[in-house]
């Protein structure tokens, strides 16, 4: 293992412990109006990051596909997830019905396997290298149309309950604004770093 990557896995880890502590909370806290789908929330921040760290931590190539595919389970949760969240917390239930939300976890369980199944079309990732960026090595991807449509997908489900989000900080007034923008800031920072990334 190179020993270089330890302090960043660590930090990984620590950040992943205290989403799983933060879900733990809300799952207490569940009867509250959001508090179920936050939970779920970060549960799949936690299973992102953990998988994330644990590439860092493995030897070979294949365990790191191992781990890159198991973190789409938490990649696939958290757009979902989030706007689930906007929905409850905004008491949207009316519009939130049963087919709606059958239909919004296609994308996310088709996800699951596109990724495990990648190696005999090549439509998600067309081809994994392992290279050297600096103290870490690291899987660097050329992705496929259905990496792009799965990015696509999720960004809309963000900017969904982004604007959902805004409206009400709009009309909003008191400690129920600062809430609102607070949530709107939340969001915005990973939605920044993912777009970095995937650009």
């Amino acid at each position: 293992m190179n020993w270089h990557v330890l302090p960043y896995v660590l930090a990984l880890y620590f950040t992943a412990a205290v989403a799983l502590a933060l879900a733990a909370i809300g799952w207490r806290r569940r009867p509250l109006a959001g508090a179920a789908p936050f939970t779920f929330f970060l549960l799949g921040a936690a299973v992102w990051i953990v998988c994330d760290a644990s590439q860092y931590l493995a030897s070979s190539t294949a365990d790191r596909l191992f781990w890159a595919r198991l973190q789409y389970v938490g990649i696939a949760t958290v757009p979902l997830a989030w706007l689930v969240f906007a929905m409850a917390y905004l008491d949207k239930s009316e519009w939130w019905t049963t087919p709606r939300r059958l239909l919004v976890l296609i994308e996310p369980l088709a996800v699951q396997v596109i990724v495990w199944t990648n190696d005999s079309h090549r439509l998600f990732w067309s081809s994994v290298e392992r290279v050297a960026d600096g103290p870490f090595e690291v899987l660097e991807y050329s992705h496929g149309p259905l990496f792009w449509m799965h990015v696509a997908y999720a960004y809309v489900l963000m900017a969904t309950a982004a604007y959902l989000l805004l409206r009400f900080y709009r009309r909003a007034a008191g400690a129920h604004r600062k809430q609102a923008g607070a949530l709107m800031v939340a969001a915005l920072i990973p939605w920044v770093a993912n777009a970095v990334y995937v650009t």
